[in-house]
């Protein structure tokens, strides 16, 4: 704790000043208080070495702020990697998808949970089944583009003949 010359603590020094102000002034007892709260902390009256050790202190953890910042961040990405390896999710294709099997068997009821423990009854929709093959998607995204590529020169020569119609029908 700040320790001001007279060997008092500042929050001591501050509520005496407080009650001398009030027996002399006749101001209410928190009044006094706020007025020698702002003294006792007010610069002018600390000395050099208050000055100091305070400048010291907010010296300490600015320097430490980002060391803490940088050790919780790697913290969490560490353990994001960890939970991620130990699953099984950065392994071969089966442990992958063994692990999003298991992620979807345990997410509903920890939600349910959760939502017990915080009071909500509230009903979450139903998690809707996708059934999609990525191979399926590939496989027409390359019939589509083959089927477009074939047929591209056959409406070109349609488009071109509409073109020349309309242009013929404006100079009519």
């Amino acid at each position: 704790m700040c320790q001001n010359p007279h060997n008092k603590s500042v929050a001591g020094n501050f509520i005496d000043t407080a009650r001398v102000r009030r027996d002399q002034t006749g101001l209410s007892f928190s009044r006094a208080i706020q007025i020698a709260f702002t003294q006792a902390y007010s610069w002018r009256t600390w000395n050099n070495s208050t000055l100091k050790e305070t400048k010291l202190q907010w010296t300490m953890a600015a320097r430490i702020l980002p060391v803490v910042k940088l050790a919780t961040k790697l913290t969490i990405a560490g353990g994001a990697l960890y939970v991620a390896c130990d699953s099984g999710l950065l392994g071969s294709s089966e442990q992958g998808s063994e692990a999003l099997e298991k992620a979807k068997a345990a997410i509903p009821p920890a939600i349910d949970e959760w939502m017990k423990y915080f009071g909500l009854e509230a009903q979450l929709p139903t998690m809707p089944k996708v059934e999609f093959s990525p191979v399926q998607a590939w496989n027409s995204g390359v019939r589509q583009t083959i089927s477009t590529l074939s047929e591209a020169p056959t409406k070109a020569t349609g488009y071109t003949n509409q073109c020349l119609q309309y242009l013929k029908d404006l100079t009519k």
